[in-house]
């Protein structure tokens, strides 16, 4: 500011010419210098094209002089920002402007003052603004070439009251709506480019027809544009390409492969996954196709009802779906119940939360029958959630202030996730109380996790016998309530805990144990003390497996209702020692050889037929075989025991001294 001070105090008083002013008019310099400011001046200026205030403006890069007035600016690559001033309307014999890769913030009004500027240019200058509409004011331009500046709104329609304009160039922008028909009046008109905007058929048909109507002939190119979403909604994908469907075609491809032609709805049924895109033209404005983005339709959850059947062999896991549904995962377990053969999968989503004696359930349940042994098939399940699902469900037990947990939400198994399996089959509806067998049995999944790739809750859990499922956070099934489940290694026996309480009829735990998850055989069996406080229980697996163990409970009713419990893995590693003693009989020196499968110290011990302890010492031994001797040569003749004890494990010997 201190600079346009300077220069009106030299236009007034006529002292020592400043040199930017020489042969310039004093409006024009202003103008100058104000733009220059505007743009934040000397830092992001020396990086560019150079002004020198104190050099003659004639000598300032991008300037064109005629008759001491500005008539041209060219800008290129400086990479200011800022605005241009309201002073600019001053340069009223500016003819030209050409600006490239700034990044300006407006128009001002005042621009309607420039009446001798023809040609403006400005290329990468404006982002993501709205079209400035103060560029239609300037009263004789015929050529506009504003193309690359993500212009984000709609083309005014004052642009159309541009008597003079000949060229209009809009291209790679950002804009939309209505474009204004007014253009197809402009008699002076030579060409227009409105190609790579976000328009669709809903704006280039109409125009197109007026400007058939019209009769122009002038040069209009409105392809290609920017790509259309796919949204998927239900079980179809679509597009919004505009404009009467009746007058649009849609190609449909998936995985670059065209697989159907739709003329007039803009929806599309796929019956598997892959990728997918649509090309779609019209009928009217036939120059454009416009394409959609590339859509990756993966397996979504279902809005209503899917079914599948599935032919499942082998104990690998079986993903059940329609193609595009996500219904369930089925692993059979190996035995002599494995599943196996045709099994049929459905799954159901009620339009609201329904209950079944006063118990909600999640609106998504399914129902899953295997053709073959369908009573005593066994498996392991995994079923999917949304997490409106469980959001439904807790929204329900709070609006009806219900003494009931709530499910996870959030991403984060809070526990209470529970299964009642209802047995038979239905009649009508899957529904609860439409299943033909009483026995309903209570189940406690092995596994809640939250999918973040596809964005639904996976419930795990294993099964004998198949039927209807439904999650709720009710115990209506065992009244038995498991506090806690644990285990631990002690020497080489695997010992089990659990906790429970309120058990009511309650008969009995089994013990399961697997090695691979896939089946768990019966260990032991405990008896139930039936009481409601807090009862302690114990089980040893004395002959644990070498490697992991995983252990669950089956806890039975009186009635034979069952749940299970969560499930345990345990690592256990077998210690395998073996002793052996040479000489024997020995005189003086016993050797001792001790192979062990751990690094341990052992006790070792001798001990004379009467069972009196005559030598005991503690010693190192390792991985492999460790040698060892004894000093027998004081020990009277006669038969002694040689001990040694690892992990609560003794092996005993005997050998007799000469």
């Amino acid at each position: 500011m201190k600079t346009k001070i300077l220069l009106f105090c030299i236009a007034l008083f006529v002292i020592k010419p400043f040199k930017s002013t020489a042969q310039v008019n004093i409006q024009d310099s202003l103008a100058l210098v104000d733009y220059y400011d505007s743009t934040y001046g000397v830092s992001p200026w020396q990086f560019g094209q150079s002004w020198d205030l104190q050099n003659p403006v004639n000598t300032w890069s991008g300037i064109g002089l005629s008759n001491n007035r500005v008539v041209s600016i060219r800008l290129w690559g400086g990479g200011w920002n800022g605005s241009i001033p309201s002073s600019f309307g001053n340069l009223t014999a500016l003819q030209s402007i050409d600006f490239l890769d700034f990044v300006l913030t407006s128009l001002p009004e005042s621009f309607g003052d420039l009446i001798s500027l023809t040609t403006v240019s400005f290329h990468a200058v404006f982002r993501n603004v709205p079209f400035p509409a103060s560029i239609t004011k300037a009263p004789n331009l015929k050529i506009i070439d504003m193309e690359d500046n993500y212009f984000s709104d709609s083309i005014p329609s004052a642009i159309g009251n541009m008597a003079n304009l000949t060229f209009l160039d809009l291209s790679q922008n950002y804009l939309s709506g209505p474009i204004p028909v007014s253009i197809n009046r402009m008699d002076s008109l030579k060409e227009i480019n409105i190609y790579l905007n976000r328009y669709t058929f809903k704006e280039i048909a109409p125009f197109i027809s007026d400007y058939i109507a019209a009769g122009k002939t002038y040069l209009v190119y409105y392809s290609p544009q920017l790509n259309i979403p796919i949204h998927r909604f239900n079980n179809k994908i679509a597009v919004s390409a505009g404009g009467d469907l009746s007058d649009d075609t849609f190609k449909w491809y998936k995985d670059s492969a065209l697989v159907a032609t739709i003329i007039g709805d803009s929806t599309y049924e796929p019956t598997e996954t892959g990728r997918y895109y649509v090309a779609v033209t019209n009928s009217i404005a036939t120059d454009l196709t416009l394409y959609s983005d590339e859509f990756t339709l993966n397996y979504v959850m279902p809005d209503s009802a899917a079914k599948t059947t599935i032919n499942i062999t082998g104990i690998l896991p079986v993903n059940m779906t329609d193609g595009i549904f996500e219904i369930a995962t089925m692993q059979p377990t190996t035995g002599a119940n494995q599943l196996n053969g045709d099994v049929t999968a459905l799954v159901i989503v009620d339009s609201a939360v329904r209950t079944f004696n006063d118990q909600p359930y999640v609106e998504r349940h399914y129902d899953i029958t295997p053709a073959e042994n369908a009573s005593n098939a066994e498996a392991i399940v995994t079923l999917y959630f949304t997490e409106q699902d469980f959001s439904n469900y807790n929204n329900y037990v709070t609006g009806n202030n219900l003494n009931l947990p709530l499910l996870p939400t959030g991403g984060v198994d809070n526990g209470n996730v529970r299964i009642t399996q209802f047995h038979g089959n239905f009649a009508g509806s899957s529904h609860p109380e439409n299943y033909n067998n009483s026995n309903i049995n209570l189940i406690i999944p092995t596994s809640v996790s939250w999918d973040n790739i596809n964005q639904w809750w996976t419930v795990t859990f294993p099964v004998r016998g198949f039927s209807g499922f439904f999650i709720s956070t009710g115990n209506m099934v065992l009244p038995l309530t498991l506090l806690n489940f644990y285990g631990a290694v002690q020497h080489q026996s695997i010992n089990l805990k659990w906790l429970t309480s309120n058990e009511i009829l309650t008969k009995e735990f089994i013990v399961e144990r697997s090695a691979n998850l896939n089946s768990f055989k019966t260990i032991g069996i405990v008896t139930a003390q039936s009481t409601q406080h807090n009862n302690h229980y114990n089980y040893n697996d004395a002959a644990p497996l070498n490697g992991i163990n995983f252990y669950r409970l089956k806890m039975i009713d009186q009635d034979g209702k069952f749940s299970y419990s969560n499930i345990l893995k345990i690592n256990f590693e077998k210690i395998i020692t073996f002793l052996e003693i040479y000489p024997n009989p020995a005189s003086s020196i016993l050797n001792i050889k001790i192979t062990s499968t751990k690094n341990e110290n052992v006790i070792m011990k001798v001990v004379d037929a009467s069972g009196k302890l005559i030598v005991k010492k503690e010693i190192p031994i390792n991985n492999g075989i460790t040698s060892t001797s004894l000093n027998i040569e004081k020990l009277f003749s006669g038969l002694y025991y040689l001990s040694t004890t690892l992990n609560g494990i003794e092996q005993k010997i005997n050998f007799i001294k000469k």
